[in-house]
């Protein structure tokens, strides 16, 4: 959630609650074809959408499955916009 121009950005909030993610995590998602990327509950019984609404107003991908976000590369996240580098955080 971005606070001020300086303040907390993007990518800090989602660093912050990293620690938090992995101590709760236990699902299984499969081939991810059924299991909605935004609007599934993956932390503490929230959605990403409720979690990080700034990133999902700015996601091309609002109605995508884990399947389409995931590579075996890493997350496939497309934006509306290149990112500010005071949303990017430190």
């Amino acid at each position: 959630m971005v606070t001020t121009p300086y303040g907390y950005g993007i990518w800090r909030s989602i660093r912050n609650l990293w620690p938090l993610f992995l101590s709760r995590i236990k699902f299984q998602v499969g081939n991810g074809m059924k299991v909605s990327f935004w609007e599934d509950r993956w932390i503490a019984q929230r959605t990403l959408k409720q979690l990080f609404p700034d990133l999902y107003t700015l996601s091309l991908q609002q109605n995508a499955t884990m399947a389409e976000m995931w590579t075996g590369q890493g997350w496939n996240l497309h934006l509306r916009r290149n990112l500010n580098d005071w949303e990017m955080g430190t």
